[in-house]
């Protein structure tokens, strides 16, 4: 079930904690001890369980040996900034209720389209009692409350927006320019309007005819007075036989659709990206703008952390 194929994305990776591991040079044992609290390899091992697994059936022993040195090292980072977060928490009274967690999990139930009772057994079945995934959930609380206090002071004006929009940082959405021809069926049989449009589409790629002069001489669409030219055509905007056509084209080429309302000959001249912005486009670049701001002065906030804490590394780094 699709809920299912979720939550193991979720909690998969601590399961099986009791599954044997193979690795040469990470033994069992402290991994480090930061600011007075033990971090042990067992426990970094059973955050990626599942991987380390896989990499033990499917690697060669020197392989798999390595695999598992490089998940226990970048597990033991991920677990010295918790501590160091949930340290800075406690000193600033940041606090997260059980009846925070306890809405968190049934959201997360509800995203996964179940109960929250059978979402409990899912989480069984994967290996992971409750009271370990709400004290996960608190840590992802807790850093969100983090986070936001370290990125209130973030502002976003409408100029940065724009050009985060523009360099089609987070998506581009594509726009096109054209020339097109219409071939309808009106007073015609199909095999009719299909003749003319083939036998004029072959025409303009021998270059007998300029694509304008026959869009002016022959087209009944709307532009054959412009020569066919269509300008800032936004991806979804037109029929979907020619949206599927032209933004699978490369310029210059000449291609003939089939639609129900004729025959089109197309070319295209230009496929560029983000022309226009929209509101919703607006939203949804500050929204992922903002998140970018936010994770930078988190990291940042967590490397100051990490230079005034007392870190002493028991494995080699």
């Amino acid at each position: 079930m699709k809920g299912r194929k979720v939550l193991c994305s979720l909690v998969c990776g601590l399961t099986l904690a009791a599954t044997p591991f193979a690795s040469a040079t990470v033994i069992d044992g402290l991994a480090a001890v930061v600011n007075g609290t033990p971090i042990t390899i067992f426990e970094l091992k059973s955050l990626y369980v599942d991987q380390i697994r896989q990499a033990n059936l499917q690697l060669s022993t020197a392989e798999a040996n390595a695999a598992v040195d490089r998940l226990v090292r970048q597990a033991l980072q991920e677990k010295i900034d918790l501590i160091l977060i949930d340290e800075y928490a406690r000193r600033n009274n940041l606090r997260v209720s059980e009846g925070q967690i306890s809405e968190a999990m049934q959201q997360v139930a509800s995203n996964n389209n179940v109960d929250l009772a059978t979402f409990e057994k899912l989480l069984a079945q994967q290996g992971v009692s409750v009271a370990h995934y709400r004290q996960e959930l608190r840590q992802q609380l807790l850093m969100l409350q983090v986070n936001r206090q370290v990125s209130r002071e973030i502002v976003l004006s409408d100029e940065e927006i724009a050009s985060a929009f523009r360099s089609g940082r987070f998506y581009r959405v594509p726009f096109a320019d054209i020339g097109h021809i219409l071939i309808s069926r009106d007073g015609k049989t199909d095999e009719e309007a299909q003749a003319i449009a083939t036998a004029l589409a072959a025409r303009i790629s021998r270059s007998e005819i300029s694509f304008a002069a026959a869009a002016q001489t022959y087209s009944e669409g709307p532009q054959a007075d412009d020569g066919g030219k269509m300008t800032g055509i936004k991806r979804g905007r037109l029929l979907k036989e020619l949206d599927e056509a032209i933004f699978s084209m490369t310029p210059g080429e000449v291609r003939l659709v089939n639609s129900a309302v004729g025959y089109h000959i197309v070319q295209l001249e230009d496929i560029t990206f983000n022309r226009e912005m929209t509101e919703e486009d607006a939203a949804r670049t500050k929204m992922m703008l903002m998140r970018e701001r936010q994770n930078a002065s988190l990291q940042e906030f967590v490397q100051g952390l990490r230079k005034q804490a007392t870190i002493s590394y028991k494995i080699p780094q």
